[in-house]
């Protein structure tokens, strides 16, 4: 049965299952180049728009930090004000980071170490790979990458973290850190620091979409679009060749056939101006040529047997 349709679709002889075929073919190929488009042209997309609310996100740290330590330590510090979420970097970001992701939950800010005051600034394996990295080659300053962060994918931004003098006066030793510092934190974890070590990093990241996913969505729409297209445009391009080509091509090669047989009765009636036009008045004045000499042969048939 659909054996049938297939041949009733797609004549494997004629010019109509030719011209289906060359249809068919360059539907496929539009396609296969049309989801190859999409995908690369989503994942860019994709790219793009990460690195670019991306780089936002660095920017807002970058303001944060300058108004910590231009705007609040020399105005705090020297008189004696130890207010932790104002005169410390660290602190002063996860608490911006905190109501930054109430409102963008999908985003990520975080500054790592893995001697941290806060439990809660231990790193991540991801983390912890890159705080070594930048260890080991003191000359990187900064890091872009993709990675995967408790299970979600971001496009990640991370800095170094290094130590320097100002550092010292909380994350020294304890018996010369603020009180309030050794109040809240204790006195287990996050001291020792040195100038110039680095004692963790610095990360900003947003999230990247689920790239397949989104390219399946755009893929199947673009599929949808371009088969509905195409659809149209065949069965206008078949209606079209079968009446201005093949129609008479039919009625040709019938009054042809009848005139071998004999019969120059039917006339070809095709009045284009274009190729099919030319043959078809070319096969009729074959066809009358042919009344024409066998008229005068039967009139001299006739003249002779008179």
């Amino acid at each position: 049965m659909v054996q049938k349709f297939v041949d009733s679709v797609l004549p494997k002889k004629g010019l109509l299952g030719q011209f289906r075929r060359v249809l068919i073919g360059l539907y496929v190929v539009t396609l296969v180049v049309t989801i190859l488009s999409v995908n690369v042209w989503t994942r860019h997309e994709v790219n793009v728009s990460s690195r670019q609310e991306l780089n936002l996100l660095i920017d807002m740290m970058k303001a944060n930090s300058t108004y910590v330590e231009e705007d609040m330590i020399p105005y705090l510090l020297p008189r004696g004000i130890v207010h932790l979420p104002a005169v410390s970097f660290a602190v002063a970001t996860k608490r911006i980071a905190e109501h930054f992701l109430k409102i963008q939950p999908d985003y990520y800010i975080k500054l790592v170490s893995d001697n941290p005051l806060n439990p809660q600034n231990l790193p991540y394996p991801l983390e912890e790979t890159i705080i070594e990295r930048f260890r080991t080659d003191k000359s990187l300053k900064k890091l872009v990458e993709k990675g995967k962060i408790e299970d979600n994918n971001y496009l990640v931004y991370s800095t170094p973290s290094v130590s320097q003098e100002s550092c010292l006066q909380c994350h020294g030793v304890p018996e010369k850190a603020p009180r309030e510092v050794v109040e809240q934190y204790g006195t287990n974890s996050g001291y020792g620091y040195t100038i110039g070590q680095v004692v963790g990093a610095n990360f900003v990241a947003v999230p990247l979409t689920n790239i397949n996913s989104l390219i399946l969505k755009r893929s199947l729409v673009a599929v949808g679009l371009l088969t509905l297209l195409f659809s149209g445009i065949f069965i206008l391009m078949d209606r079209l060749v079968q009446r201005f080509v093949l129609k008479p091509v039919i009625n040709m090669a019938r009054v042809a056939r009848s005139v071998s047989e004999g019969l120059l009765e039917e006339e070809v009636s095709v009045r284009s101006e274009d190729e099919i036009g030319e043959l078809a008045h070319a096969v009729e004045l074959m066809r009358r040529s042919l009344v024409t000499a066998t008229n005068y042969i039967n009139r001299l048939s006739r003249n002779k047997k008179d």
